[in-house]
């Protein structure tokens, strides 16, 4: 209905709009029967359509009815009017407490004001009502100076034995669950702070904070954000009145040293007790008496006393006490930092933790975690925000009892953090990237990064051999394996390795001189391997005869007369081919590494840190071991420098991989899986040798030749039209009836989430969708469709499914629609990777995945609560990557995120391409990325995309931000909503849909 000033109802005729709250729309009105002003809370369009709000709404009107109090706002009736459901309330005519209290108080005025408001909660306290929510801008004080208490919109029913109707009145119904935050953060008892139920005692508690601050002007607990004044309130014990306000009767002092007890129990019961002590106060102040009168006949503690002491007496103990008091001094003060500087600095530091933790966020929440343990262990704040910044790991060694130590890995020269000694079990361990070493007298030292993300599980342990055991250019490297995130060559599967050592630094100039002057090029039995060179082979004779330095002597292309320039006996040799790289390997008694070697140690998924501390992109090479650059297990520069070669082959059988990036390249240059001719011997080109330990019974497979996948996306050739047009009617489905039902509907920190079922456009099954709906907001609202990232493969149950890092659209009034794919959640099964491949299965997954998007958003077109013509397709990753085919056949979406998106170096058939749809992608496509994606490379993954999107160039972005594979939550919530609001349209502070 179409409400203005003038429209009539009933007999209330509308005047003014005066606001809106949690549960309606409140307006001036003026009774015409009557000829008086009255307040009308007007319930929602949205809450009068659903009986459990309509149910409440009713009960909120019946429950300020039955509290007939001078000092609470009247209720004159409950009407329902063309369909309008509303409440005329008593219009309080005056000004806020939080007004009044700007311009002072006398203190006549505070206990007169302080007295009816108690008796105002204790004649709700009576209905076994708690108001939850009482502060001075809730508190009326009227044109004849007396105070109302308006607004029990979050009140709740605590009666002995509970009803159905034992809950939020004027909110959700789980709005009271435990561990959810209900009412204004400055005003919450200590049970309210830690998501206990509130009583009537957390009602006595506000009323306490309101008191002091009628007197001082300030709140007893205060903070920089909610999160410090939570800890505050937590914790600390507010300034005495007395001492702020000298003025102030000590018996008064009490009595809000009695309301403000962190612990209920020891609080007044109820407001009866409270209100019966601030009447005897202020007989007594009248009287002249309250310094010497107790409060008699109450049964609790006394108003005030006297305090009797003798000279003699108190010199005696202030002798005796002396010692204890500095003790006692020093240890309050560093309590009063935990609670009044480093609590809050945690909370403000957990609040900008992001993402993956790319961010030092995390290391430095779990310093100063480190300091408030130290001086309050059992600080229950602390344990509640340690989750949010750390993980719990085991650290062991062999032999155990060595010394740990940590960095973080961006600040390599900060002073290390002592961890114990091993075994550490259960240890709390930031999850931001790290250093860590072990040291243990006369063993090797045990040098590693840790990124403890659960990458490499949750126990990492060490080996500390005798110190003379290992050469001292070689670090030791355990058995294991890790996956490989090297683009074009992550969708291997992982192989094992035996134990290895590998050279800490590549090899230097000095080290390949001993090669050459050892007869290295003279002599043939170093010399392997066949020489291929596009398909043909050489003889040995023939090959050495290449390599040649510039003035045509055997050794590097950068060499003059068989030997380096002065003062580079710490480069790492370069100008190099791959038979000259493994026939110096073999001279010295060790090998090249494998893809998989390497791979094991580089640690590429870290490369957001690791290549930002290498020479990539650089003016020269430097010394080795001479940047702050490290990898796994104390290896040095796998990044940088020179690339290195690796001795695995290519299906092209002359080419080599060489991996990391050189000085001269890119720095994304560490993440890609790069090869070229074996012969080649750029000045970029170096490497570094391995040395197997225990025998290696997966060598073959570690050996074997690869397929390297690399596309150029942009030479391929586009499909013509006419065979487009067959690709597209794959995606066909016969428009059967929905049968569309919601499952379930559950309270969700960004609002309401919606548990939905209907049928899908195959195989007759039905198929699951969450949809989360704003917490405010007119509807219909905008839809944001989502297509979520691969972890939701092997997720078998999407119960406790979240928006995770775009819950932020909820908030900012966009409904988000989250549909179960085939292949995820629930509908797993065979599929177990989001990489493309050239299978009918994929290609019929690829076909599933567009009907179950389309059948989607059918649904959204049979709600009037959902806006049809306003949706958009976010995509994650997986999601951001099937970004180049979804909405390609899917016309009604009208715009495109993709959040960290590339273009798959695995090819699908044709027919399940992305390449084969990208350029159909018209819509409006924002793409958020990193610069040093490990995924998704910038130049050669992510670039090619945007460019080939078929997007006019005037609505198509590009955005990159340092990291890897994630973009700064700050900037991925601004720039998403800049997107949607200029292409879907804005939403206003409410939700409700702008005029885009």
């Amino acid at each position: 209905m179409n409400l203005e000033p003038g429209r009539m109802l009933a007999h209330y005729r509308l005047v003014e709009r005066l606001g809106e709250g949690a549960m309606g729309v409140v307006w001036k009105a003026i009774d015409t029967t009557l000829d008086r002003e009255v307040a009308i809370k007007i319930l929602p369009e949205a809450f009068a359509a659903d009986p459990e709000r309509l149910a409440r709404f009713e009960r909120e009107a019946k429950l300020l009815a039955s509290l007939n109090h001078p000092n609470i706002a009247a209720v004159y009736g409950l009407h329902t009017v063309d369909g309008v459901r509303f409440l005329a309330l008593e219009l309080v005519r005056g000004r806020t407490l939080r007004e009044v209290m700007l311009h002072g108080l006398l203190p006549g005025e505070v206990l007169a004001y302080a007295e009816a408001i108690a008796g105002a909660l204790a004649a709700a306290h009576r209905k076994h009502v708690t108001h939850r929510d009482l502060k001075p801008e809730n508190i009326m004080i009227d044109e004849e100076g007396r105070p109302k208490v308006l607004d029990f919109g979050l009140a709740k029913l605590t009666n002995p034995a509970p009803t159905a109707d034992a809950e939020t009145l004027g909110g959700s119904a789980l709005a009271t669950k435990h561990g959810m935050l209900v009412g204004t953060i400055a005003y919450m008892s200590p049970e309210q702070a830690q998501g206990k139920a509130a009583d009537p005692r957390s009602d006595i508690f506000a009323l306490g904070i309101v008191i002091y601050e009628m007197v001082t002007g300030k709140r007893p607990f205060r903070g920089d954000d909610g999160i410090s004044i939570l800890t505050a309130i937590l914790r600390d014990r507010p300034e005495s009145l007395t001492q702020t306000v000298p003025a102030t009767p000590a018996a008064l002092e009490r009595i809000v040293d009695h309301c403000l007890e962190k612990d209920p129990n020891a609080r007044y019961s109820d407001a009866s007790g409270l209100r019966d002590d601030l009447r005897s106060l202020s007989l007594q102040i009248g009287s002249g008496s309250v310094t010497e009168t107790a409060a008699r006949g109450t049964g609790r503690r006394p108003l005030a006393r006297r305090w009797i002491a003798k000279a003699a007496i108190l010199a005696l103990v202030l002798a005796l006490l002396s010692i204890a008091a500095s003790r006692w001094w020093q240890k309050s003060a560093r309590e009063r930092w935990v609670r009044q500087e480093a609590l809050p600095k945690l909370a403000a530091i957990v609040d900008r933790i992001q993402g993956l933790e790319e961010g030092r966020e995390a290391w430095d929440a779990y310093l100063v975690a480190r300091e408030i343990e130290a001086v309050s262990p059992d600080e229950p704040l602390l344990a509640q925000l340690r989750p949010k910044f750390s993980r719990v790991i085991t650290i062991d060694s062999e032999p155990p009892g060595a010394a740990v130590t940590a960095r973080y890995y961006d600040d390599p020269r900060a002073p290390p953090v002592v961890l114990g000694r091993t075994p550490l079990v259960k240890l709390a361990y930031p999850r931001g990237f790290t250093r860590i070493e072990l040291t243990k007298p006369g063993r090797r030292t045990a040098e590693d990064v840790i990124w403890n993300l659960g990458l490499v599980g949750d126990s990492w342990s060490y080996r500390l051999p005798p110190a003379s055991e290992l050469p001292d250019d070689m670090a030791y490297v355990p058995a294991g394996s890790f996956a490989l995130y090297l683009p074009g060559l992550d969708s291997l599967k992982e192989e094992p390795t035996a134990a290895f050592l590998m050279d800490r630094n590549e090899v230097t100039q000095r080290d390949y001189k001993r090669f050459v002057d050892a007869g290295g090029y003279r002599e043939a039995k170093y010399w392997q391997q066949p020489f291929i060179e596009k398909g043909r082979t050489l003889s040995w004779q023939e090959a050495v005869a290449r390599f040649v330095d510039r003035t045509g002597k055997p050794g590097p292309a950068g060499w003059e007369v068989g030997g380096y320039a002065d003062g580079a006996d710490n480069l790492p040799v370069s100008g190099v081919s791959w038979y000259e790289a493994a026939a110096y390997a073999e001279w010295a008694g060790k090998s090249l590494p494998t893809i998989f070697h390497w791979n094991r140690v580089a640690f590429t998924v870290g490369s957001s840190h690791i290549a930002p501390a290498a020479n990539l992109a650089g003016k020269e090479l430097v010394p080795v071991g001479s940047t702050q650059s490290v990898n796994r297990f104390g290896v040095h520069d796998l990044a940088g420098n020179v690339r290195e070669w690796v001795w695995n082959s290519t299906s092209k059988g002359d080419q080599h991989f060489i991996l990391g990036g050189g000085w001269n390249d890119p720095d994304y240059a560490f993440v890609d899986g790069y090869a070229q001719p074996a012969f080649d011997r750029s000045l970029t080109n170096g490497f570094r040798c391995i040395r197997r330990v225990d025998p290696e019974p997966n060598l073959a497979a570690l050996e074997r030749t690869i397929d390297m996948p690399f596309r150029d996306f942009l030479a391929e050739k586009p499909t013509p039209d006419a065979v487009y047009a067959q690709y597209v009617r794959q995606f066909a489905y016969d428009k059967t009836p929905l049968d569309a039902r919601i499952e379930e509907t559950r309270q969700t920190p960004t609002g309401p989430r919606q548990k939905i079922s209907f049928q899908s456009a195959y195989g007759g099954d039905r198929m699951l969708a969450y949809l989360f709906l704003p917490p405010a907001g007119k509807p219909p609202y905008q839809v944001v469709v989502v297509f979520p990232g691969s972890g939701s493969i092997d997720i078998r149950s999407s119960d406790s499914l979240d928006l995770g890092r775009i819950d932020f659209l909820p908030k900012a009034g966009r409904a988000v629609l989250w549909p179960i794919y085939k292949g995820t959640y629930e509908r797993g099964g065979d599929l177990h990777s989001d990489y493309p491949t050239e299978t009918a299965s994929y290609r019929d997954y690829v076909t599933m995945w567009g009907k179950d998007l389309a059948r989607s958003l059918d649904y959204v077109e049979t709600r009037p609560d959902l806006d049809s013509h306003r949706i958009a397709y976010y995509g994650l990753s997986w999601g951001a990557a099937l970004g180049a085919i979804l909405p390609a056949v899917e016309p009604r979406i009208r715009a495109n995120i993709l959040y960290v998106a590339g273009l798959n170096f695995q090819r699908a058939l044709p027919e399940a391409d992305q390449v084969t749809y990208i350029g159909h992608v018209h819509q409006p496509t924002l793409m958020l990325n990193g610069e040093l994606d490990f995924f998704f490379p910038a130049q050669t993954s992510q670039l090619p995309m945007f460019k080939l999107l078929g997007t006019p160039p005037g609505e198509k972005e590009r955005l990159v931000f340092p990291g890897g594979h994630s973009v700064p939550r700050t900037e991925m919530i601004k720039e998403s909503l800049r997107w949607l609001d200029k292409y879907l349209g804005p939403v206003d502070a409410a939700g409700a849909p702008g005029a885009g």
